[in-house]
């Protein structure tokens, strides 16, 4: 087999099996003023190259993996990019295009929590305003409780829930504040978060004093009991 072609082969096997292990990204995309969905919108995953458009409705699915990036395109539409987020993927997104020149939004921020958050629930105020039934209205009203779109509704409030929790714990234990305290990063700065990452109960309680003397405590284990290049000696 030609090199060339033994290559091209080679490449697009790594391509098929990065795809199979992907998740399934869904959402919807709107237009911020109609707040209607949006046919016909691009979207490409940037790391994986995966392809879609969304629907009549606006809805869409493609591929993709923690830390990836999604970009949306549309004619007569600002261009907005997503990072999927690198601790927990919601089950569902949606996303606004503004019109205007296709220049770049970046929606979803972590270093913009606050802006974020707010922004988010207000996007998803109709689903999370929907009122959630107790085990006594459950009983009452059995119908209702095993209705699959009332269903799907309070499995999307607890999933938003999670997803909001993970995302500040993004904004709190980030990588930047984490190389300022202590020189870690790269391979090792990656590997510490994941071993060493807060639950939310724990940096919700934690003032600005308490959270860096974890990073720094946390770090010193991690060097010393967990550091690959002590590891590898």
């Amino acid at each position: 087999m030609p090199i060339r072609t033994f290559l091209l082969y080679t490449i697009s096997i790594c391509m098929l099996s990065a795809a199979a292990f992907s998740q399934t990204i869904q959402g919807e995309v709107l237009d911020m003023d109609s707040r209607q969905g949006l046919t016909g919108v691009r979207i490409e995953n940037i790391f994986n190259n995966s392809k879609a458009a969304t629907d009549t409705a606006g809805k869409f699915l493609i591929a993709g993996n923690k830390e990836e990036l999604l970009e949306f395109k549309k004619d007569g539409y600002k261009t907005a990019r997503v990072r999927i987020p690198q601790s927990y993927i919601p089950s569902y997104f949606k996303i606004i295009l503004e019109k205007g020149n296709p220049e770049v939004q970046q929606l979803y921020a972590a270093n913009d929590w606050k802006t974020d958050s707010f922004r988010t629930h207000e996007l998803y105020a109709k689903e999370l305003n929907y009122p959630k039934m107790s085990t006594v209205n459950k009983i009452e009203h059995p119908f209702d409780a095993m209705s699959k779109h009332s269903r799907e509704i309070w499995a999307f409030q607890k999933d938003f829930d999670v997803t909001e929790q993970q995302k500040y714990i993004d904004y709190k234990f980030n990588p930047k504040i984490i190389t300022n305290l202590t020189g870690l990063s790269g391979d090792s700065l990656q590997a510490y978060i994941r071993r060493f990452r807060p639950t939310y109960q724990m940096v919700r309680t934690m003032d600005e004093y308490n959270l860096y003397s974890y990073i720094r405590s946390t770090v010193y284990r991690y060097r010393h009991r967990y550091s690959p290049s002590r590891n590898s000696r």
